[in-house]
């Protein structure tokens, strides 16, 4: 079968996108991957493909039997309008994937022949095998005006046996400079993602676990475990399949010198584990890495082994200072203290010289005296080291679910689904502090690099 697979993001990893490709080329189906990044800095461009991408998709789509395209909330307008582009066009099914497939089928379905939802490398290896099966559990399908509605499967717990992502380059397309080429070794130089910490270093990403054992109300793993219910499974890749996949990936590409492990929990996992991964990655892999953390799972012997295999930079998801704010409107079972905790050990070890603290704004349950107290914590911390977001109800988590009960959405499209990631314009409670706040960091950090400039100079 000849599959196009799409995605939309502003940035290339797309590792689940890549990986549903590795899948379906094992399975002896002929996968070409196009990319179609508007901007390769911005985390979400706002923008619609113009005529000329459009145009250079839909001749890369001739001739297909499949188109898949992955997506979440914030593109859902321009991978619509592109869907609409290709089925007026092209006489191609067209199935859509990602975790706002997963949140809202039915929306989807009204672009889509096909939706996926949850985990797609099985599912798309039985379609693709009999295109005519309407039984495949994770796919919903439009039929004759009606909906088929199938099953789940149980979350896939062992992925080390997932090959590794596809980053081949004889059948990637990329959008770069208002045109759709033809991958190639220096375009995927350019168009991989960098590490600004680090001076431009181009950087792989790799996920290690699937699924959280968290609850967070804003977050989509609450969907999924709610989506999911008892067929719901966490999965982790072995220390050995980690070191693998990067070993491969540096040796077919040495222009990358960094590593982003994008699991939110990487920290979670066992003290025999980090020993181990320590161990193998100084030896096998020896790149500068960062990753993330919840501030409850940094402890000092995994931090130690760490660093001493390239951590240099860790984030870390504090969201808020109010333990109020936390408990009660996010769901998230962090203490304080843990948080002060976790700074304060990330400052005992120099060899992190980029901690980020995340921290979310523009929430319609915080008051004033909660936001105050997250105020007063993060000036404490360097300027640069803090990244804010916006609170967004992004569809059918447990967070969205209240705030529509309580009156909180206004407008989905533009509260939600082309909400920026960080524009202050765009905040729409305790504007006033929140922008005091984001102008004051910036003026520290502004202040901070002064100071380092002028003693660099002497």
């Amino acid at each position: 079968m000849k599959v196009i697979l799409i995605s939309p993001y502003d940035k290339t990893p797309c590792i689940g996108l890549r990986t549903i490709s590795s899948v379906l080329k094992n399975a002896g189906h002929d996968v070409k991957i196009v990319f179609l990044p508007i901007s390769h800095q911005d985390h979400f461009s706002k923008e619609n493909y113009d005529k000329k991408t459009v145009n250079d998709v839909v001749r890369i789509c001739k001739s297909v039997d499949l188109v898949g395209i992955t997506l979440m909330t914030n593109y859902f307008v321009k991978v619509a309008k592109l869907t609409e582009q290709l089925k007026k066009r092209l006489d191609v099914k067209v199935v859509w994937g990602g975790i706002h497939a997963t949140s809202r089928p039915e929306e989807c379905l009204e672009y889509a022949d096909i939706v996926c939802i949850g985990d797609g490398e099985d599912a798309m290896v039985e379609f693709c095998e009999n295109p005519e099966r309407r039984d495949v559990k994770n796919l919903w399908f439009k039929d004759n005006g009606h909906t088929i509605k199938n099953e789940l499967r149980v979350l896939r717990k062992d992925i080390d046996s997932l090959p590794f992502p596809d980053y081949s380059l004889e059948d990637h397309y990329v959008l770069d400079e208002g045109n759709v080429k033809k991958m190639s070794y220096s375009l995927l130089r350019k168009t991989m993602s960098k590490c600004g910490m680090l001076g431009g270093l181009t950087e792989y990403a790799v996920f290690t676990i699937r699924g959280c054992p968290q609850k967070c109300s804003y977050c989509c793993n609450s969907l999924l475990k709610e989506v999911y219910g008892d067929k719901y499974r966490m999965g982790m890749m072995s220390v050995e399949r980690i070191i693998a996949e990067l070993e491969d990936v540096v040796s077919k590409y040495p222009f990358i010198k960094h590593i982003i492990i994008e699991d939110d929990i990487f920290f979670m996992r066992s003290l025999d584990e980090i020993r181990r991964f320590s161990k193998e990655y100084k030896e096998r892999v020896n790149l500068p890495f960062r990753c993330y953390a919840c501030p409850q799972d940094v402890d000092e012997e995994k931090l130690k082994l760490l660093v001493s295999a390239g951590l240099y930079s860790i984030g870390v998801g504090i969201q808020s200072y109010s333990q109020k704010t936390l408990t009660k409107c996010y769901e998230r079972f962090c203490s304080k203290k843990q948080i002060i905790d976790c700074v304060n050990l990330l400052k005992k070890y120099k060899e992190v010289r980029h901690p980020i603290y995340y921290v979310m704004f523009d929430n319609p349950y915080d008051t004033f005296f909660s936001m105050l107290k997250t105020w007063f914590f993060i000036f404490r911390l360097p300027a640069d080291s803090v990244c804010w977001f916006p609170l967004t109800f992004f569809p059918n988590t447990k967070l969205y679910k209240r705030a529509k009960s309580d009156g909180f959405i206004d407008n989905e499209m533009r509260e939600i689904y082309l909400r920026s990631w960080n524009n202050w314009k765009e905040i729409k409670y305790h504007t006033f502090l929140s922008r005091i706040l984001i102008v004051t960091l910036s003026l520290k950090n502004k202040f901070r690099l002064k100071k380092q400039r002028r003693q660099s100079s002497v």
